[in-house]
């Protein structure tokens, strides 16, 4: 696929739509397989009940039954500006989602301005603080910021087989 099918912003290819729609499909069929059970919730049920936003931080090769969880919930989650990122910032707003663009290497200022934005309007947003360049499971400080600058809570998700 060129650049071209998946600049940000720019109108997708039908072949881009195409794609995008079978992940979309592959994610729902991969989900009716999932089995999730939520525990040590307590922190998170408090927040909800606060009318609270709160930060979903959850490791990069994790994010498929997490985010899936909560789809429809009116979480925004952050996703790259690179051209991949276009193509999951499609197929997250097929699943419901809505997203909020930027990373630590490409629109890191962007992306706090909106992460804060998100939060300040109520709404949850969901990162990935290692990110796809990682290192894997290190933790990056654009949460943590996020929160200090909103008072939001880092709701840390993981899953385990």
């Amino acid at each position: 696929m060129s650049d071209a099918d998946v600049e940000a912003g720019a109108p997708p290819s039908a072949k881009a739509r195409w794609i995008v729609r079978l992940g979309v499909l592959l994610i729902r069929a991969l989900a009716l397989t999932w089995r999730i059970r939520v525990v040590n919730d307590a922190g998170l049920k408090a927040e909800r009940a606060a009318r609270r936003p709160v930060i979903f931080s959850l490791w990069h090769g994790q994010m498929l039954p997490l985010l899936y969880q909560h789809r429809g919930e009116g979480v925004a989650v952050l996703i790259s500006e690179h051209r991949d990122g276009e193509m999951i910032a499609r197929a997250a707003a097929g699943l419901g989602f809505e997203t909020v663009r930027g990373s630590t290497s490409r629109g890191a200022a962007r992306a706090l301005i909106g992460l804060v934005r998100t939060l300040n309007d109520g709404r949850d947003v969901a990162v990935t603080p290692d990110g796809p360049r990682g290192p894997a499971k290190s933790f990056a400080p654009g949460a943590l910021v996020a929160a200090q600058r909103t008072g939001a809570a880092i709701v840390p998700v993981i899953a385990a087989p």
